[in-house]
């Protein structure tokens, strides 16, 4: 059983820090960098990858925490 939730945590892990990684690649594309300039803010897709990258990467540390 506890063998399980530590695989559950280390792929949410893996999945979490992926997400984050594109999410970056994706903030530091043209279209979002013209997104920055015009309104001061990333592109929704970066921000959404950014967002489920983190809660991804806090629920696989949490299972292997606990």
């Amino acid at each position: 059983m506890k063998l399980k939730k530590q695989q559950m945590g280390i792929a949410l892990l893996v999945v979490g820090v992926a997400l984050l990684a594109w999410g970056f690649t994706a903030s530091d594309s043209l279209g979002s960098q013209l997104s920055q300039t015009f309104n001061g803010m990333p592109n929704d897709r970066a921000m959404i990858l950014f967002l489920l990258g983190g809660i991804s990467t806090a629920f696989g540390l949490f299972k292997l925490l606990k």
